[in-house]
């Protein structure tokens, strides 16, 4: 009866032993991935660099960009608004690189923006959609960011046409998940509208400070 006892806890601590190993380990390959990864990066825009410039800006556009991903994944602090429409300055010149010279955007700020803190990534992902399924190619209807900054809140707004008229959900992934980021942090002091129309799509997020 006690070997039996003994042979139970000796099988349950090698269980729990190798689920410590498996999960030190999946620590280790996250923090090692990383690094891995901005080295081949590094690599690749030093080879590439020679032969196109302009690849080789893209490549470090992306390099910042997933940086900061990375290193905004808590959720529970905010990061300066300014790093964040840094990170959209990078994320649109990628998309010129896609599209030539067929891209039309316009970006406008209005007040001060330096003391102004916001959860990471949403604006981000709001633009990213943007690109993702609106027309950035209409030279008489461009895509719109606006900035607005006033005392007492924080406004950004988008603004684009359609592509090919094509259903946009209110109800999306990225939309739904930036909701609930939003809900869980400010509680009631934002609204987000998304208003869609035949061949337009809106959005418009309110911060109270």
């Amino acid at each position: 009866m006690v070997e039996k006892e003994q042979l139970i806890a000796r099988s349950n601590n090698l269980e729990l032993s190798n689920r410590l190993i498996t999960v030190e380990n999946a620590y280790l390959q996250n923090q090692i991935s990383p690094h891995l990864l901005f080295n081949s990066l590094n690599f690749i825009y030093n080879t590439v660099y020679l032969t196109s410039e302009k690849a080789g800006n893209g490549i470090m556009r992306l390099s910042d960009l997933m940086r900061y991903s990375l290193r905004t994944v808590d959720d529970t602090k905010e990061v300066m608004v300014t790093e964040e429409l840094k990170q959209i300055q990078n994320l649109t010149e990628l998309c010129k690189l896609r599209f030539g010279d067929d891209f039309y955007l316009k970006i406008t700020k209005k007040g001060t923006l330096k003391e102004i803190k916001i959860i990471p990534m949403v604006l981000i992902t709001l633009v990213e959609n943007m690109m993702k399924h609106g027309d950035v190619g209409d030279r008489l209807h461009p895509a719109r960011i606006s900035v607005v900054s006033s005392e007492n809140r924080f406004q950004f707004s988008t603004s684009n046409r359609k592509r090919n008229h094509a259903l946009l959900t209110k109800n999306g992934l990225g939309i739904v998940n930036i909701r609930k980021r939003l809900a869980n942090f400010y509680h009631e002091n934002y609204t987000l509208e998304i208003v869609e129309e035949i061949d337009l799509f809106k959005t418009n997020l309110i911060i109270m400070r």
